[in-house]
This record gives structure tokens, C-alpha cells and sequence, in this order.
């Protein structure tokens, strides 16, 4: 048998023509499933748990060592800052997402009252 291939790119055509005398024979494989990047998991937003155990002191050290706070204003702006990052992984159902705080822990809200996103 003999095949002739004009202008033809060779990655396409080779199994293009072999697909077409039945010589290739496909896997049965089903397509990839594509997902978006932003899709974290796929777990339902009431089996999120929106505390992480690191949050305070992270924010707490934040606070108090890179900004300057006092003690007790650091406390409060670490205690602001925890809440902010709930209600972040509330809003996107994303358990690692943290919200962008303002100079004493609370959340900064975008024009539709929601968190506005730190994406990780």
C-alpha cells in the first residue's frame, strides 16, 4: 500500500491517514477533565473549617514587629485580622484563602461590600 502525503505536517497526518485505514487503533480513554485554576477542591463550602490555628500569630507577629504596634493594639489588629480571613474562606469556599487587611486588622471590602481576596 501506498500513501502519498502533500503538504502535509507530519505529527498530523501520520495519525490522521492511519486513523482513517484503521491501522491505529484509539485507547478508549475518555478526554482529560479540564478544571479551572481558581477550583481549589472539590469539597462542598460547609465542610470548610475557616480557623486556621496559625492566623493569630502570624498576624500577631505582623503586627506587632512589622508595623510597630503596641502590645495590646497588636492583639486587637490580630484579632481583626482573624476574623478577615474567615470570612474570606467563607466568601470564595477556599480554605486557604486570606482576606487583605488594612493597617489594623480589618477586612477591605470591594464596592460590592465583599472581602477583598489575597489569592495564595
Amino acid at each position: 500500500m501506498k500513501i502519498i502525503l502533500y503538504h502535509c505536517v507530519f505529527a498530523l497526518c501520520l495519525p490522521n491517514s492511519l486513523m482513517a485505514t484503521g491501522l491505529l487503533e484509539t485507547s478508549g480513554l475518555n478526554d482529560p477533565e479540564v478544571t479551572s485554576p481558581f477550583m481549589a477542591s472539590k469539597i462542598l463550602c460547609s465542610d470548610i473549617n475557616p480557623v486556621n490555628a496559625s492566623d493569630y500569630s502570624r498576624s500577631y507577629l505582623h503586627y506587632k514587629l512589622a508595623v510597630g504596634q503596641s502590645t495590646k493594639q497588636a492583639e486587637n489588629s490580630a484579632t481583626n485580622a482573624v476574623i478577615a480571613h474567615q470570612q474570606a474562606r467563607l466568601q470564595t469556599c477556599n480554605a486557604n484563602a486570606l482576606a487583605v487587611t488594612d493597617g489594623v486588622g480589618h477586612g477591605v471590602r470591594d464596592g460590592n461590600g465583599n472581602i477583598v481576596i489575597n489569592a495564595p
